[in-house]
């Protein structure tokens, strides 16, 4: 993560550390932990937006980088049939939740 990029927007580089340390394992674990054949791993955000992204991409927001370590975690398993994935992104706000629809689309 560039510091600079996070200056004035601390929690966001908290919660960006937390998705890409924290959920890794977490959903890793969780997962491989398959209670009669199958599991089912969500992620849910509840404060989606706004972002302050450097590209149009938006890889760098939370919404990117959730999806990134579901799909790293999905593509590491035995059987990723076996699990299945998926992300709920809450925004209230009409322009916020406009953005985050195309971006997940």
């Amino acid at each position: 993560m560039k510091e600079e990029a996070y200056a004035g927007r601390e929690q966001t580089q908290l919660k960006h550390l937390v998705l890409q340390e924290y959920l890794q394992g977490w959903g890793n674990k969780l997962a491989r932990a398959k209670v009669g054949g199958r599991a089912s791993l969500f992620y849910v955000d509840c404060f989606s937006g706004p972002w302050k992204a450097d590209d149009e991409q938006a890889d760098d927001t939370s919404v990117a980088i959730a999806l990134q370590c579901l799909n790293q975690i999905k593509q590491g398993l035995p059987d990723p049939g076996a699990v299945d994935f998926g992300a709920i992104f809450v925004e209230k706000r009409k322009t916020a939740f406009d953005e985050l629809q195309r971006l997940v689309e």
